[in-house]
């Protein structure tokens, strides 16, 4: 019996550097069920959290708005939740709306409570009338997991700019290696067999190759026309 895929967002980071875009890896921790070992976005499963009416007040874009950005009836708002409350659970970096710089201690502490369960993404956001950057984080892509694997997850891509002041560093228990890279830097390091990157990140770094700014790179990668186009050049048996 196939396994349903479980929903799930991922989130592109980027910032620009002298020698063009670098983007956020981090590894997976090597006892990990899923993909264990592997360099990834940040990222994971959507929760029931995420799903809260009360998130339209706090990302300034409403469900049906996000729904229709993602070609689905309903939900939508929930992934763009998940991407960045996955990001600041597992790198660090939070998108807000205000560019008011944050203290890492603050960071810390908020993330400390996040990630021990001592308080939810919403609760935290509310208590420190936190408004997250939803606008700011663009869709980018769709794939599923084919079906033969036991865990499988469906999950929408988003990419977006790198908080300012904010430094990001893993949790070492989701992941124990945190490093900005260029892409072309970790497709090489992929063919000399010193980086491990399943299809997914694979093919996003290729498609982000070539680009000298990322205010360029962004623009070109999330256009309806070029989603449109990497959907047809997708392998057999993902989406």
């Amino acid at each position: 019996m196939a396994v349903t895929p479980q929903p799930a967002a991922t989130l592109v980071v980027v910032r620009d550097t002298e020698y063009g875009p670098e983007v956020l890896l981090q590894q997976r921790s090597k006892d990990a069920r899923f993909v264990g070992g592997a360099w990834v976005f940040p990222g994971g499963r959507v929760d029931s959290d995420d799903h809260l009416p009360a998130w339209e007040d706090r990302c300034g874009i409403s469900d049906l708005e996000a729904s229709a950005r993602l070609g689905i009836k309903h939900g939508g708002l929930a992934y763009w939740v998940a991407a960045i409350r996955e990001c600041f659970e597992e790198a660090g970096l939070i998108a807000l709306l205000d560019t008011e710089p944050r203290a890492a201690n603050t960071l810390n502490e908020w993330r400390h409570k996040l990630t021990q369960g001592q308080q939810s993404f919403a609760q935290l956001c509310a208590n420190e009338s936190l408004y997250l950057d939803a606008h700011g984080i663009q869709y980018l892509s769709h794939w599923i997991t084919p079906e033969p694997l036991p865990m499988r997850f469906d999950t929408r891509f988003f990419i977006t700019r790198a908080p300012v002041g904010q430094t990001p560093h893993h949790d070492m228990f989701e992941a124990i290696n945190t490093e900005w890279i260029r892409p072309e830097q970790a497709l090489e390091r992929n063919r000399e067999k010193k980086m491990v990157l399943i299809l997914p990140t694979l093919i996003t770094l290729q498609q982000m190759v070539g680009h000298p700014t990322c205010e360029i790179l962004i623009e070109k990668m999330t256009s309806p026309t070029e989603r449109q186009a990497r959907a047809k050049r997708r392998p057999p048996g993902l989406q």
